[in-house]
Formats: C-alpha cells, structure tokens, sequence
C-alpha cells in the first residue's frame, strides 16, 4: 500500500458520505495532536515524524486538553 493509494481511497469513502477531501498533511497534524494526547514526549514525536524540529508544535489544534497538557 503507497500513501498516494491510502489518501485516494480514504477520500473516495469519506466523500461518497459527504465530507470534503483531505491532504495527507492533515494525517500528520492528526498524529502529531493525538502522539502528544497519548503523553508522548515531544522530541519522540519530532524523531518518528522525521521532522528537523519541533516546528510542528506550530501546527497542533489547539484545545482545552492540549493546551493543559504536560506533554507540550
């Protein structure tokens, strides 16, 4: 399975049911998000992310669970 056929395939269901296409940025902000959510330490989720920094925190929805959570 290549990541272009897994997002072709995930927006072929999600818009036969109605929802918008997404990009496949969207699954690594989702990671990053629910990694940290999970008490993942942030230099563990910039090594699995392959990212050169923790510029991804830039990226994190921001929420009542995130923005009060040790992890970040």
């Amino acid at each position: 399975m290549t990541c272009p056929w897994f997002l072709q395939r995930c927006n072929q269901v999600w818009v036969s049911a109605g929802y918008p296409d997404m990009l496949g940025h969207a699954f690594r902000i989702g990671g990053v998000s629910e990694l940290l959510l999970q008490g993942v330490p942030p230099d563990v989720v910039t090594t699995q992310g392959q990212w050169k920094s923790q510029a991804f925190l830039e990226y994190v929805k921001s929420g009542p669970t995130l923005t009060n959570s040790d992890a970040i």
